[in-house]
């Protein structure tokens, strides 16, 4: 049976540009005051304009309207962007990025103070930066405000979209140009995930995290500071989103991805999870099997294969090995329908979940024994017969130490990311922390198709041309 998954999580807030916007109010010295103690700071997050004809703010921290500067806000007039960091009075510094902003175009904005340079960076690349020759101060008061300056007793209401507004104290998240985060952000990170390359996030440093996913909790902060934002207006939730799914198109014959040969790819540990989204277009022919993962070269006893079968099994085997490894039911995919496949070793008992629920039994595979496999995706070991993949594959991640799935579960509504807390992605699903995630294509349709995600940042080599597509699983038109 095919899965319908459930509306997408990734999402963003919108705003009518008069009378809806965000606000919270903190107190002196805590943690979304940036001026006390703070050192390093970052404030980030996407906004998408429906209009360029006004002044919006994006956000907007203490002030007072003709007096006091704010203490950092980032806004709009027209197409131009001014970020301001005040000193506590008239002055700091007010600087316009490069950028000439445009409507119906997702735009990622970092406003990160690193010692004492405070710079901006519009989609992962410097707009303007600065040395501060001031003190920074809490202007003003302690509100602050998202999609209006509001929080200085101003009005310059925002109309459009606002996705992932994170604050983080006391680290500089982005330092050189980088390439933005192809996911929604979370509130710890290891180095270069969430953006590439990037400082790596801990403890109580992230602030405010609005994840702003398409449901209930479209405004609630996740981060561990207990900051409720108050719904101005009502704005509401929307399933835009700047990540963009996609997945990426096989054709059956010669078009494969090529990984490097690689300890993160040693699975000899017993205990590893490894899923995608498939929607295969053609049936292996009788006796032969679609290759969806192999590591290692076909025929050695150290390689390991997961596979669709002619009877509409999956499988995940070692070839030479006794018994056979993990086997789905008969007849668990069928054409032209996405599935959620999940293989999950957890201490050697191995598990296959179609959508979510376990299918076949539970087994004690042979596992794999290579130190350093390489990865083909889409495709057999070249030059060897067997019938190569036919169909999309979307969202595909390798995690070794973790078995992210051990029941039943929902599977994820949106892409997947590198590290996760209980339950993100997928309900019930494990945290994965650090660098336990080996390999993570989010398959973003665009360039970013064949980019890995994790913190390994291995080189993906598209061979015979494997196309990104808008095509995906979460039923987001792209």
């Amino acid at each position: 049976m095919s899965y319908t998954v459930p509306t997408a999580l990734n999402g963003s807030v919108q705003f009518n540009g008069t009378t809806q916007y965000l606000s919270t109010t903190g107190a002196t010295g805590d943690a979304i005051d940036l001026a006390a103690g703070a050192g390093n700071w970052t404030v980030e997050c996407w906004f998408y304009l429906n209009n360029v004809t006004t002044n919006q703010a994006i956000f907007w921290k203490g002030g007072a309207t003709g007096t006091t500067n704010p203490s950092y806000c980032f806004q709009l007039s027209n197409t131009t962007g001014q970020w301001i960091v005040g000193d506590g009075g008239g002055g700091g510094t007010a600087i316009a990025p490069s950028t000439v902003f445009a409507i119906n175009t997702w735009y990622h904005f970092a406003l990160v103070r690193n010692g004492s340079t405070l710079t901006s960076y519009t989609n992962g690349v410097q707009s303007a930066t600065t040395t501060m020759a001031f003190t920074m101060s809490n202007t003003g008061n302690n509100n602050l405000s998202i999609a209006n300056s509001s929080a200085d007793g101003s009005s310059r209401p925002m109309a459009g979209y606002i996705s992932n507004f994170r604050i983080t104290k006391g680290v500089a998240v982005y330092t050189s140009n980088f390439t933005p985060s192809t996911g929604p952000l979370t509130i710890t990170q290891a180095a270069n995930v969430n953006g590439n390359p990037s400082a790596a996030i801990t403890g109580t440093q992230t602030s405010l995290l609005l994840s702003t996913p398409n449901n209930a909790s479209f405004i609630t902060n996740t981060s561990s500071f207990s900051y409720t934002m108050t719904n101005n207006g009502t704005s509401t939730s929307s399933p835009l989103n700047p990540f963009s799914p996609g997945s990426i198109s096989f054709n059956g014959s010669n078009q494969r991805l090529s990984l490097p040969a690689s300890s993160a790819f040693d699975l000899s540990g017993g205990t590893w999870t490894i899923e995608f989204w498939m929607y295969s277009t053609a049936t292996p022919t009788v006796g032969n099997q679609c290759r969806i993962f192999m590591f290692g070269t076909n025929g050695s006893a150290s390689a390991f294969d997961i596979g669709y079968n002619n009877d509409g099994t999956i499988s995940a085997v070692v070839p030479s090995g006794s018994p056979p490894g993990i086997v789905s039911a008969v007849s668990a995919i069928t054409l032209n329908n996405w599935y959620h496949v999940a293989v999950v070793s957890n201490a050697g008992s191995g598990k296959i979940f179609i959508n979510g629920t376990q299918s076949g039994s539970t087994t004690t595979p042979t596992q794999p024994t290579s130190s350093s496999p390489t990865l083909f995706i889409g495709y057999d070991t070249p030059a060897t017969a067997d019938f190569q993949y036919q169909g999309y594959l979307s969202n595909i991640r390798i995690v070794k130490g973790t078995a992210v799935y051990t029941s039943n579960f929902t599977p994820p509504a949106g892409p997947a990311t590198s590290t996760q807390y209980i339950n993100q992605n997928g309900n019930p699903a494990q945290a994965i922390t650090g660098t336990q995630t080996s390999l993570l294509l989010n398959t973003q349709n665009g360039t970013n198709a064949f980019i890995d995600d994790s913190t390994n940042g291995f080189t993906v080599t598209n061979v015979g041309g494997a196309t990104s597509q808008s095509f995906n699983p979460f039923g987001l038109p792209y």
